[in-house]
């Protein structure tokens, strides 16, 4: 877990799926409110280089969770996960 700033953490232990999918991982990205959201009227991020590419590690790392949970890849989504044994094999 990526932390930024002073939260605490989740008040939940679980939160439900809104979309129905398969068992799987998520990366999801808690931001906090700030002034210039207000002004705004929406919530802003201006990341650094650094955050996203700790981002993008943890997406790969959900991928790799998620094929060895459903015993294959994917070719539908947003992000699609085909590895070369998936087309071999007929996984996906």
């Amino acid at each position: 877990m990526i932390v930024l700033g002073d939260w605490e953490g989740f008040r939940a232990d679980s939160v439900p799926s809104v979309r129905s999918s398969p068992n799987g991982w998520a990366v999801g990205v808690v931001m906090d409110h700030s002034p210039i959201d207000d002004l705004a009227g929406a919530f802003l991020w201006f990341p650094k280089d650094w955050e996203l590419q700790e981002i993008l590690k943890a997406m790969d790392q959900s991928d790799r969770l998620t094929e060895k949970i459903l015993g294959r890849g994917w070719i539908k989504g947003p992000r699609p996960y085909v590895k070369l044994h998936h087309i071999i094999t007929g996984g996906f």
